[in-house]
């Protein structure tokens, strides 16, 4: 049990510098190009070039997508098409489709990925400390 706590831990460490990573990648970019790419949390429901063509019908100056196309490369996509369809043009559940967007399009993914390695590196530490105190407690008279 403790070695996958641990393993969990670690996970959530290697989550969390992806995000502090991607978000050094945005800066780079910025700093060479002058363009921000923004990086909302729809791009992982989507392929990559949706998501890009997403940006330039929203976005107005055309500099951003070459970053974007560079930054595309290191999202991770968990597309399919049923959700992909569903973000991009959906045929029911209109109104729940219009929170979910909205919400994600809020959300930066690296903000994400260092919330949620961060998440998971603190419950694995308080879990391993738990862990260590119930088998302390176990092994004294």
């Amino acid at each position: 049990m403790r070695k996958a706590v641990v393993w969990t831990g670690w996970a959530g460490l290697w989550i969390a510098l992806y995000g502090i990573g991607l978000f050094t990648g945005q800066v780079y970019l910025w700093l060479r190009s002058g363009v921000w790419a923004a990086l909302p949390a729809t791009y992982i429901l989507v392929r990559p070039e949706i998501a890009i063509l997403r940006a330039s019908q929203t976005d107005p100056p055309v500099e951003v997508y070459p970053v974007l196309q560079q930054l595309a490369q290191y999202i991770p996509s968990f597309a399919t098409p049923t959700t992909e369809a569903w973000v991009l043009a959906p045929s029911s559940w209109i109104g729940l489709q219009r929170l979910v967007v909205g919400f994600l399009d809020l959300l930066s993914i690296p903000a994400c990925a260092v919330l949620l390695g961060g998440l998971l590196g603190v419950w694995a530490m308080g879990k391993v400390e738990h862990l260590d105190q119930a088998n302390v407690r176990a092994k004294e008279p």
